[in-house]
């Protein structure tokens, strides 16, 4: 099945990107990351990654928490 009109037409255009990074700076990166106390990169952001997602489960928790106050609330004032 073929798409007639203008979406058949368009397709996405690739763009090649080369990002480059020095040896100097990844060093520089790494001796600063074990002057901070990780042993590299990766312990680095597994580090930031969990406390990431703890924040996020944390404040989903509150979210919730809220939500079921105000409609308790909601509930009382009904009542009244």
């Amino acid at each position: 099945m073929r798409l007639k009109g203008s979406m058949a037409s368009h397709t996405p255009r690739k763009y090649n990107m080369k990002i480059g990074v020095t040896k100097e700076v990844l060093d520089t990166v790494d001796m600063r990351i074990k002057k901070i106390g990780f042993k590299n990169r990766t312990d680095l952001l597994y580090f930031l990654l969990m406390n990431y997602l703890k924040e996020a489960a944390h404040e989903d928790l509150v979210n919730r928490e809220i939500a079921l106050l105000s409609r308790k609330e909601k509930q009382q004032n009904e009542l009244k």
